[in-house]
């Protein structure tokens, strides 16, 4: 059998803006309100957020959901959201659900263990109207008996957090993986996928602002999409269409999480 490993080239920063740093959306939104705006409620700001009452979409009021014979109940407690489900050893146990994660059709939710790994919980939200089937707790694998020792358990790591699903979700997200002693220490500079995920660290651009001056590689941007083509921001959506056809640096933008794919190595992503 042979295995081909396809690598998304990410866009090399030119030298200009090697060196930038991440500065965050709310010093993008200075001059970019209209943009910011649109993004604001979009998937993109959707993408993790930690649960509190505006975030939560899942009905938590002691609500019950049974798979194969275990019953999971979601409640509240304190102002705190929990789910008392079968853990690691196979006992029903109650957990803190630290994290929403995703919003539509979906939401799912991550509990944050002691070694700093965040587990998805297998049973989700349906998030869609009554009418189309939704608002009701559903299984990711409705037909299949999955134990406590089984990897696609919740918690076992194939619904790990910090490997599967981080690097897309958050930005600028850095997994912090200790071999020696299996532990996570999974940082970012933004909970969501906010404007720096997809343009890259701004603080050059910033600058290139503030002073006027010209840069190699365009306005200090690693990612300067203005040479692909012309935009139109979509309300919807929150984010740019392009009238051009997709370019290189289009795809190796979006497809790095757009797309069936896994980064091996934090340093090729």
């Amino acid at each position: 059998m042979m295995i081909m490993l396809v690598t998304l080239g990410s866009t090399s920063p030119d030298v200009s803006t090697a060196n930038s740093e991440y500065v965050g959306g709310n010093v993008c939104k200075q001059c970019h309100e209209q943009q910011f705006a649109a993004w604001r409620g979009s998937h993109h700001d959707s993408a993790m957020q930690i649960a509190s009452t505006g975030t939560v979409l899942g009905d938590f009021n002691n609500a019950t959901f049974d798979h194969y014979g275990t019953t999971s109940r979601f409640y509240t407690k304190d102002g705190r959201y929990y789910v008392n489900a079968e853990g690691v050893d196979g006992e029903l146990s109650d957990f803190e659900i630290k994290y929403t994660f995703g919003i539509d059709p979906l939401q799912q939710y991550l509990i944050e263990f002691e070694d700093g790994r965040l587990q998805a919980l297998s049973i989700a939200w349906d998030t869609r109207p009554v009418e189309q089937g939704g608002q009701k707790w559903f299984h990711l694998y409705p037909d299949e008996e999955i134990g406590y020792d089984d990897p696609l358990h919740w918690t076992g790591p194939n619904q790990n957090w910090n490997f599967m699903c981080a690097e897309c979700h958050s930005t600028n997200l850095k997994r912090n993986y200790d071999k020696s002693s299996n532990t996570y220490n999974t940082t970012w500079s933004e909970i969501n996928v906010s404007c720096e995920a997809c343009h890259g660290p701004g603080s050059m651009h910033v600058q290139w602002a503030q002073d006027g001056s010209q840069q190699t590689g365009g306005s200090g941007l690693a990612v300067d999409l203005k040479r692909i083509g012309t935009w139109t921001l979509n309300q919807g959506m929150g984010i740019a269409e392009n009238s051009s056809p997709p370019s290189s640096i289009q795809i190796e933008t979006c497809a790095r999480c757009h797309a069936r794919r896994i980064i091996l190595s934090e340093e090729y992503q």
